[in-house]
């Protein structure tokens, strides 16, 4: 599981259908996968996988954020919250399934953050030294009007 969000913006929202101008959509992760840089190596197996996993978080964010939209209904009912799904991914990338870890208290933010993770199918896939077949990992997804 990743830790409570960290939030970075992930930028701009996109489609005139769904989203609203001038509002902005992030997407988290806890700790370093949040951030755009690769972690450097550590000697153990176990310190490995968590580099390993917090690299491949990182880029599965990068992926991710670009399905993301925010419904317009929400917007203009100033809807914000963040809303935890939990993907799970095999080892060629394909999400198997996406399901609502902890919702956002509106049903149409919590709906929008699973649909997203389906859209985003095939996300890159785990390396192999993070452990798991398949790979399972709750993505903290926070929607907000704020600048």
């Amino acid at each position: 599981m990743i830790e409570e969000a960290e939030a970075d913006r992930v930028g701009q929202p996109v489609g005139s259908d769904h989203l609203h101008r001038g509002s902005h959509i992030r997407a988290a992760f806890g700790g370093a996968a949040g951030r755009n840089h690769q972690v450097g190596p550590r000697t153990n197996s176990a310190s490995t996988a968590q580099v390993a996993l917090a690299n491949w978080q990182s880029e599965l964010l990068g992926h991710l954020k670009r399905f993301l939209r925010y419904p317009r209904p929400s917007q203009s009912a100033r809807e914000e919250g963040i809303a935890k799904v939990t993907i799970t991914v095999d080892r060629q990338g394909q999400v198997l399934g996406a399901r609502l870890a902890r919702g956002s208290g509106y049903p149409m933010l919590d709906g929008e953050a699973v649909a997203m993770m389906r859209r985003g199918s095939p996300v890159p896939p785990p390396g192999a030294d993070i452990p798991g077949d398949p790979v399972i990992v709750t993505i903290p997804i926070l929607f907000s009007l704020r600048r």
